[in-house]
């Protein structure tokens, strides 16, 4: 398969596919706390991520912030991306096996790329209320 292009077909229907793992996982608030501590312990293993590091840590801290229900407003459809997203990342035999140096991430990039420019307006909205509460917590400590 590394001879093939990763096409966005093919990366919306793994997209798919991983959301619909998600929407199980949800109602597994165990299994999600430790999938979600298992993927924070292991997020350096995901170096070929990059530029999108950041947007991988700000995915799974709202998905903590959802599932601990500190932030909700956050259509269902765009946890299940993300989630489905993150699912996907960490599952080693996808679309390219990442057992494949270099190009075996190449569809995990794409997919959460896909994730991020889906929920792109929720990602925003979630950061500027990561940011009132941090704000918010340092302003009550300084009280």
């Amino acid at each position: 398969m590394s001879e093939k292009k990763v096409n966005e077909k093919k990366v919306k229907e793994a997209l798919d596919e991983s959301s619909k793992k998600a929407e199980e996982m949800l109602k597994d608030k165990k299994g999600l706390d430790d999938f979600i501590k298992n993927l924070e312990d292991n997020l350096d293993r995901y170096p070929k991520l990059g530029a999108v590091i950041e947007d991988v840590k700000t995915m799974i801290a709202m998905i903590k912030s959802y599932i601990n229900k500190e932030y909700t407003q956050i259509p269902i459809a765009s946890i299940l991306a993300i989630l489905g997203a993150l699912i996907y990342l960490v599952n080693p035999f996808d679309l390219i096996p990442d057992v494949i140096p270099i190009i075996g991430q190449v569809d995990d990039i794409a997919v959460i790329a896909l994730a991020l420019k889906a929920c792109q307006v929720d990602i925003e909205n979630y950061r500027k209320w990561a940011a009132e509460q941090a704000a918010a917590k340092s302003a009550n400590e300084q009280a």
